[in-house]
Parts: C-alpha cells; sequence; structure tokens
C-alpha cells in the first residue's frame, strides 16, 4: 500500500518550466543555473565544430554559410567559456553571452537565417549561466560567517 503525503507548501515545488529561470538561491542551485550557460556554450561549439567538419568534405557548405575554418577558433573559444561557466567563473559566463550575442549578431547581418526558437533558448541558457556565476558568489561571500572578532557579552 502506497502512502501518498501533501507536498509541503513552504517547499517550492518543481514545475515543468523550471529549466526557463530556475531560482539561484545557494551555491547548488547556482551550480545548476551555471551549467546551463556551460552546456549552450558547448552546444553552439560542437555545432559549429560539426559544420566545419563537414565543410571539409563539402566545399559548396563553406560558401553557401559563409563559414570558414576560422570558425574552429569560435568552436574553441565556446568550448573554453563553457569550461569557465561550468567552474562558475563569471568573467566565462559574461563572456559567453557576449560572444553569443556577438556571434547571433554577425550571422544575422550576414546570412539572414537563423531560427527564433533557438536563439532564444540559447539565449536564456547563458542568461541563466550568468546568474549561476553571479549567483554562486553572491551565496560563497553569504555563507556562514564566525563572529570571532567581535566583542563578548559581559557576564
Amino acid at each position: 500500500m502506497n502512502i501518498v503525503t501533501p507536498p509541503d507548501p513552504a517547499k517550492p515545488q518543481a514545475g515543468n518550466f523550471d529549466w526557463l529561470w530556475p531560482a539561484v538561491s545557494d551555491e547548488s542551485s547556482a551550480r545548476k543555473a551555471a551549467s546551463q550557460g556551460a552546456t549552450a556554450a558547448y552546444i553552439c561549439g560542437g555545432i559549429t565544430l560539426a559544420v566545419v567538419v563537414l565543410g571539409q568534405f563539402m566545399p559548396t557548405l563553406y560558401g553557401a554559410l559563409g563559414i570558414s575554418a576560422y570558425a574552429l577558433l569560435d568552436a574553441a573559444i565556446f568550448a573554453g567559456l563553457g569550461y569557465g561557466t561550468q567552474r562558475c567563473s563569471r568573467l566565462a559566463a559574461v563572456g559567453g553571452l557576449s560572444f553569443y550575442v556577438f556571434e547571433r549578431v554577425m550571422s544575422i547581418r550576414l546570412t539572414r537565417g537563423t531560427t527564433a526558437v533557438t536563439i532564444l533558448i540559447l539565449g536564456l541558457m547563458f542568461v541563466n549561466g550568468v546568474r549561476g556565476a553571479f549567483g554562486f558568489h553572491r551565496a560563497r561571500s553569504a555563507g556562514p560567517r564566525s563572529d570571532t572578532g567581535s566583542p563578548q557579552e559581559p557576564s
């Protein structure tokens, strides 16, 4: 016999869309949010790498998409920023978001062919990465403090 317990009203319940805007309240939740930014960077780098490798076998792909072998540098940058964001580096998280926005603006300007849904989802993942990195350092600095330097109460 299974006994179902009612949900605790004091504990926030996980919804279906919590991945869109995760709570960043402690180090653990901040790390999870930061990992979204890292995942987005790895996705961007992986797709770029795949297109460059495919372009080696299909030279017409380079001309059609306006991609050169220099895109390998983009893939490496995204991989490095993803690694830094995974480690909750604020600089890497902001750099990843900035680099992504720059890449999307250039892509839209040059090729005019991008999916708005993909841009929004990956953009939101990068924003969550920034939120997570800053939230991690905020939670870490607000961690348990000892009051050893405060004057003692008279007895």
